[in-house]
């Protein structure tokens, strides 16, 4: 948190602020790098308005782009496992299995089923359940759009524009999300698996895990699993175009809110999230170049972060090949190999598992085992780096 009186409640100190900016805008603009810090939701005297102001700061004035937002977990033997702390705070805590830490195992003669649970908090004194909730879908998606600069052909506008990348999130989540059926039911899905794993004792759920067929669907992936990992893979692979569209209306809509919309500036909004969708990495197209037809210079743009006003790049209508050199392919198959292609003696296959074809392509099924690989890949890589380059397939401007 940046908020000081959550800061004090749990003993704790950030660096200054102020102390870190130059830090950052040093290598502001520079290709690839990567600023990473970590948020907990739901402290000690944290509100939904203090959070959403530790994401600006984060994000919006310090430039983090890996931003991971966890939960609070109240550890035996801390301050907060104590329960005067617990009264003076107002936490409300439920309980659920770790992710991943569950299984049948060897003890003696038996298979017994083990879990690992741990208590979470999911409101207190501050900050009301359903803000808790609503906190969670702007963690996701500050994975979806913010986490290694997937976007920042539109945040690097809305930075130039002196605007709040974290509340053109809020504003996506609150006026747009619902106009998107694909986009809206995968944060409706995300937010039935935030609640889907706490049960209000531990006593309750250690009793439900104690079976070898509970256990086979946490396996399975039908019961547990990270959340966010799992649904931003979901919202790139399953609703791409929805997720795009979604931020080019929210991305107008709210530029237009704050007086600065006109007829150019929306054209270059429409544009730059087309340039984005072409650039990206793809598993079901990645083998393949592609062509756009642009009216401002976003390879220029590109140089300066996309952090250009529509004006200082226009330009007559050019085509654009998108393509993957040999950087980007290299670190391609090195992501699919480390998180998703199942291959030599990794370990057996599993049915749906994405494997290659005998052209060297990725067939896979979206299962949940196969969602939350590609989540790992989305989450450790390097996106950028994954990013098709640029170029004008002639010097001629048309």
């Amino acid at each position: 948190s940046s908020d000081q009186e959550v800061l004090a409640a749990i003993s704790r100190k950030n660096l200054p602020l102020e102390k870190i900016e130059p830090i950052v805008s040093a290598g502001s603009g520079r290709d690839f790098i990567e600023y990473f810090s970590e948020l907990i939701l739901a402290l000690p005297e944290d509100t939904a308005a203090k959070h959403y102001q530790s994401l600006r700061d984060a994000i919006d004035r310090l430039q983090m782009n890996v931003v991971n937002v966890h939960q609070l977990t109240i550890l035996e033997g801390t301050p907060l496992a104590l329960p005067e702390q617990k009264r003076a705070y107002g936490l409300v805590s439920k309980y659920r299995v770790f992710v991943g830490c569950i299984g049948l195992y060897e003890i003696g003669d038996a298979r017994v089923p083990v879990a690992e649970i741990e208590e979470v908090v999911v409101a207190n004194k501050g900050m009301t359940h359903q803000e808790w909730l609503n906190c969670r879908v702007i963690s996701l998606l500050v994975k979806i759009y913010i986490d290694r600069d997937y976007f920042y052909e539109i945040f690097g506008l809305i930075r130039r524009l002196g605007l709040s990348p974290v509340d053109l999130l809020e504003h996506l989540r609150i006026r747009f999300i619902s106009s998107y059926p694909n986009l809206n039911r995968v944060v409706g899905l995300f937010l039935t698996k935030t609640v889907e794993p706490l049960h209000d004792n531990r006593d309750e759920l250690a009793a439900f895990v104690s079976s070898p067929e509970v256990v086979a669907k946490f396996g399975s992936g039908e019961l547990g699993g990270n959340e966010l990992l799992i649904h931003r893979a979901m919202a790139y692979l399953e609703c791409n175009q929805d997720t795009h569209s979604a931020l080019c209306d929210a991305a107008i809509s709210y530029i237009a809110q704050n007086g600065m919309m006109n007829l150019e500036m929306e054209r270059y909004i429409k544009e730059a999230v087309e340039f984005s969708r072409l650039r990206k990495f793809n598993p079901t197209n990645y083998s393949r170049d592609v062509e756009g037809e642009f009216t401002f210079d976003f390879v220029t743009a590109m140089t300066k972060g996309f952090r250009v006003l529509p004006g200082e790049v226009s330009q007559k209508r050019r085509t654009i090949r998108f393509y993957f050199d040999d950087i980007a392919k290299s670190e391609i198959d090195y992501a699919l190999r480390t998180w998703v292609v199942r291959e030599g003696s990794r370990r057996e296959n599993k049915p749906g598992d994405a494997a290659r074809d005998a052209g060297g392509l990725i067939r896979f099924d979206l299962n949940a085992n196969t969602k939350y690989s590609f989540g790992k890949l989305f989450h450790y890589s390097n996106l950028r780096v994954m990013n098709r380059s640029a170029e004008y397939v002639d010097n001629d401007l048309r």
